[in-house]
């Protein structure tokens, strides 16, 4: 009977055990040169398989000192390229040179914790969203772009289709930057992006909108949020966060965006191309493949791919639900919800529902 009982019994879960709860293991007892000496021996496939045993060893492996002779390994120059980039050089003081070593440590783990998450399929983090203007507690709206240049700084005295519920749409992902329209039948010229690395929100109203409905064009790239209509084009630049305008001599049908670069294509005969100061004009004759004065474009642009760049893939379900992603992130979308996954630790923790879901709980 109690055999029986026992099949009935809700196991106990275990006690989470952290790095600092846990006793210390053999490998953090070795002295740091005969550590030295053991990766010397290995080969990077099993430093690989050591650096993913457990946590523990992540850390051990990969302390202040250590990292230095793995990343000239893997990638000779990258060493001092991080310290390049994180000024581990430039300081006079010792405290300052310390925190700019640990810094660059910091920089080298998270980048080989990410790389091995991605090339294993697994995740650090998710969560799930809906897309709303109310009652939002995950993103902080961003009014640091002036009015005047299409920034929204509140949400209340816009007017959308004239109904009270409103049905959000995704459009767009790149580079951890969600866009989408709150209201995209009422009002297409109002947009959000949503930075899922930041927590930050952006809004933003296509300036001199006049009210149409109809004939608006939108790119996002690393760098742009492009919005079009007619002959202009307006993009707003997410680091510099101001806005560019520009009126082209005859209309497109399409615009993609690629870094600080946006691609025009219209119909018939040559497309213009402007690049991320809006200033300087190309010509490209799409029968020749002759790209004048932008040879970095490298033909990266697909006029039949819907998001974003080469290295961006997405598929639909009905045409509600689709599945986009990068080398950083990957986003379910299901009408006005997604969920989000992270290969870093870009996204904090949060509760996520555990009824059918569990393998979407942050991997310790």
């Amino acid at each position: 009977m109690e055999s029986i009982l026992a099949r009935f019994r809700r196991p106990t879960p275990k006690p989470y055990s952290t790095p600092g709860m846990a006793g210390p293991d053999i490998i953090s007892r070795l002295p740091y040169e005969l550590r030295e000496m053991i990766l010397a021996e290995l080969s990077l496939e099993d430093i690989s398989g050591a650096l993913s045993v457990c946590r523990t060893w992540r850390s051990s492996w990969l302390d202040d000192g250590a990292w230095l002779s793995l990343a000239d390994r893997w990638f000779p120059g990258l060493a001092e390229r991080i310290r390049i980039s994180t000024g581990a050089d430039g300081g006079d003081a010792a405290t300052a040179a310390a925190a700019a070593a640990a810094e660059a440590a910091e920089m080298f783990r998270r980048a080989l914790h990410r790389i091995q998450r991605r090339t294993s399929g697994k995740f650090a983090s998710a969560f799930q969203h809906t897309m709303c203007l109310e009652c939002e507690r995950f993103f902080e709206l961003d009014k640091s772009l002036p009015v005047a240049e299409g920034g929204v700084h509140q949400f209340e005295g816009l007017q959308f289709s004239g109904i009270s519920t409103r049905f959000p749409r995704f459009m767009m992902y790149n580079s951890g930057r969600i866009a989408w329209w709150p209201e995209m039948y009422g009002s297409p010229f109002f947009a959000i992006v949503d930075d899922l690395c930041t927590k930050m929100r952006r809004a933003y109203l296509f300036p001199n909108n006049g009210g149409f409905r109809q004939g608006y064009k939108t790119a996002i790239s690393s760098r742009l949020f492009v919005m079009c209509r007619g002959t202009t084009v307006d993009a707003w630049h997410f680091t510099l966060n101001c806005l560019r305008s520009v009126e082209i001599p005859e209309e497109f049908d399409r615009c993609i965006a690629e870094g600080e670069r946006i691609l025009l294509i219209s119909n018939n005969g040559p497309t213009p191309e402007k690049d991320g100061t809006l200033q300087r004009r190309y010509k490209v004759d799409l029968a020749t493949k002759d790209l004048q004065g932008s040879g970095d474009a490298r033909f990266a642009f697909n006029p039949h791919q819907r998001f974003g760049t080469h290295r961006n893939w997405a598929s639909e379900y009905g045409g509600v639900k689709r599945l986009v992603g990068d080398d950083d992130f990957l986003l379910f979308v299901d009408g006005g919800n997604y969920t989000a996954w992270s290969f870093g630790n870009d996204i904090p923790e949060q509760p996520l529902d555990d009824g059918q879901m569990r393998w979407w709980k942050k991997l310790r």
